[in-house]
């Protein structure tokens, strides 16, 4: 595969290659069944061994150019394996003075030293969801698990890991994430809740992001919590206490989510159609790029 994955780059600066143990390197000894293929990595030039993948990783942008490559040879191949990587996130932080924050990546990792990162799990008998702090400093987060970390406020680095199968995500976990800044989709199913101080800065915990639990922009690299809304109940608030999310009374997060948006293309136009409704791509909403996915 080599470097034909970087093609069509436009904004590729520098590349990094990354070898690593798990591939078994330099004996290039892989397994018949691929079950996910992470790149890039270095292979020599001569290597010529058919084997198969469910998922290929490629970085942000890339995936283009790597199905325009492999199409030359196979005209039919859709590329719907493959999916973009942000290799550039290594590091987290934990902001709020208490000691909490929420991350989200699409590749597994190494928790770093100090830090707990947990998962939102549906409520008990009481009604009660539950923070469980299932990874612990030096186990490994499986790709795409949207996290609450707990530890001393500050910046931590992390080291990726990278594996033919990649440990899998807990099924139970009510948190979801976006590895970019992100307009969430319109579902009528879901109430979406964003982790934040209440309006008055006082009471951290996971609040309303729109009117309604209604969709909000996500940041990039940051968990949301998204409940049917049958189990939310139309509760605004799900306050942090401890390892709890107690059901909380508190209001929407932003005192302006019920104003219109400034959208404009990346050119400068102004556009008047609402977000909702916007096609697919990137946007400057309120002074930020914002990738929207469309209807």
């Amino acid at each position: 595969m080599g470097v034909s994955v970087f093609e069509d780059c436009d904004s590729l600066k520098a590349i990094n290659l990354l070898t690593s143990s798990d591939f078994a390197l330099p004996s290039y000894t892989f397994p018949v069944d691929l079950r996910e293929l992470y790149l890039p990595f270095d292979l020599p030039a001569d290597y010529d061994v058919e084997f198969t993948a469910q998922s290929v990783y490629v970085p942000l942008g890339c995936k283009a150019g790597y199905v325009a490559n492999i199409q030359k040879d196979n005209p039919d191949y859709t590329g719907e394996n493959v999916k973009e990587l942000d290799f550039d996130a290594q590091s987290f932080a934990i902001n709020a003075a208490e000691g909490y924050g929420t991350y989200y990546t699409d590749r597994p990792f190494v928790m770093p030293e100090g830090v707990e990162g947990g998962v939102v799990t549906p409520g008990d008998a009481e009604g009660v969801m539950r923070v469980d702090y299932r990874y612990a400093a030096g186990d490994v987060v499986p790709a795409g698990v949207g996290l609450v970390l707990k530890g001393e406020p500050g910046t931590y680095a992390y080291e990726s890991k990278y594996f033919y199968e990649a440990p899998a995500a807990p099924a139970d976990n009510l948190l979801s994430g976006t590895v970019q800044q992100t307009l969430l989709p319109e579902d009528d199913a879901v109430a979406y809740y964003m982790l934040s101080y209440d309006r008055e800065g006082a009471n951290l915990g996971f609040y309303w992001g729109a009117e309604d639990g209604g969709p909000f922009t996500n940041g990039a690299h940051r968990a949301y919590l998204a409940l049917p809304r049958g189990e939310a109940a139309l509760a605004k608030a799900f306050v942090l206490d401890g390892d709890h999310l107690a059901t909380g009374i508190g209001g929407v997060t932003s005192p302006t989510a019920d104003a219109p948006a400034a959208v404009y293309t990346l050119s400068g136009t102004k556009v008047t159609t609402p977000v909702d409704q916007l096609p697919r791509g990137l946007y400057i909403i309120n002074g930020k790029k914002v990738f929207v996915p469309g209807k």
